[in-house]
Order: structure tokens, then sequence, then C-alpha cells
């Protein structure tokens, strides 16, 4: 029976011990899985650009060519694979945090990368108009494909942009800029001015 305690006794001290290392282990897991995916989006909307005589895809429907649609065929995986965890749509912390068990997108595109005026074609913007695509936000962490306005961000988003939920990254959120590259950035981070280069594309 002693021995018997002490053993049971040892493994709630590992157990103790183990589960926050686990969960530090989990969460830069799907840290790095989330920045992964943002590459590949990167990388998709490159070669859709290159496809494309210039142009990005669209944020939302009424801008052309809209992104959850037009970017697959770009990824490094076969379209078959999509409705599978690993989609490059979905963040692993998301899909944790909002407790969805299939495949889900869960980032948005800054919905003001795109015209207004003209037709959908005209609408698309051109990579070559970026003053600043180093500073300009392209696709990060949001909400559910569920939860409208899913595929797309703006500074006024649900009141409070990105919901505070959507910080599923120990409080921060991963972005993909426009010149490809992919920040770690928390709240406080995110500029809440509409006219400010990481919302607006022509700032000069």
């Amino acid at each position: 029976m002693v021995e018997i305690l002490v053993t049971v006794a040892i493994i709630a001290v590992l157990a103790t011990v183990g589960f926050p290392a686990l969960s530090a282990y989990r969460k830069s897991a799907h840290q790095a899985q989330c920045i992964a995916n943002l590459k590949q989006l990167a990388r998709a909307v490159a070669n859709y650009t290159a496809d494309h005589n210039g142009l990005i895809p669209g944020p939302v429907i009424q801008a052309g060519d809209i992104w959850l649609i037009s970017l697959p065929p770009y990824f490094d995986r076969t379209n078959q694979d999509l409705p599978h965890r690993t989609s490059p749509f979905c963040c692993p912390a998301a899909r944790r945090e909002y407790k969805s068990p299939d495949f889900t997108p869960t980032y948005g595109m800054n919905s003001n990368l795109r015209e207004i005026g003209g037709s959908a074609e005209q609408r698309q913007l051109r990579l070559q108009s970026f003053t600043q695509p180093s500073k300009t936000a392209m696709i990060m962490d949001g909400q559910l494909a569920l939860m409208l306005p899913y595929w797309r961000h703006h500074v006024g988003h649900a009141g409070d942009f990105p919901n505070k939920r959507d910080f599923v990254h120990d409080g921060a959120i991963n972005i993909l800029f426009a010149d490809g590259h992919v920040e770690t950035r928390k709240e406080d981070q995110i500029p809440r001015s509409s006219s400010d280069p990481f919302w607006k594309h022509d700032v000069q």
C-alpha cells in the first residue's frame, strides 16, 4: 500500500511539472504553424500576382477574385487537402480557441486593399501601388469563417478590431504584410486609425 501511495505521489508531482511544459510546447507549436501558414499564403499571393499582371486577390467578393477562393490553387499542397486541419487557412491556436473540430478559415484579409468603384477587376489593387508594403497588413489572425464578416478585417471590425478573442497567441496575433514578411503583434501594437499605413496601402 505504501509503495502504491508513493508511486501515485510521484506521478502527481511529474504531472504537475509536466503539464505547464506541455502547454508551453503546444503554444509554441501553434505559433510556428500559424507563421508557416501565413508564409505559405504569402507565396500563394505572390504567385497569384505574377499570373494576374500585378493584381492581388480581393478581400471581398465585390473586389474581384476573393482571396479565399483564388489562392488555394497556388498552395504547396493539392486542393484535396483543404478539408483537413492542415489547411493553410486554419490556425491551430484559433481552431482550439473557437473549438472548431473541422476545417474553417481563421484568417482575415485587410478589407481596405481594394479600389472603390469600377468593375470588379478594376477594384483589385496592383502590388506596385503599395507605397509602404512592409508596413501594410494583408492577412492576419481573425474570427472563424462562420462569424461574419469572415473574410475581411478593417479598423472598425466588431467595434474593436481585432476582436479581443482573436489574439490567440498569448495575447498576440500573427500578421502577413504586403512585402511578404510576418510579424507577431500585441493588441496595443495594432493601429486604430484607418489612415495608418498598416491599413492603407497608398500612404505617402
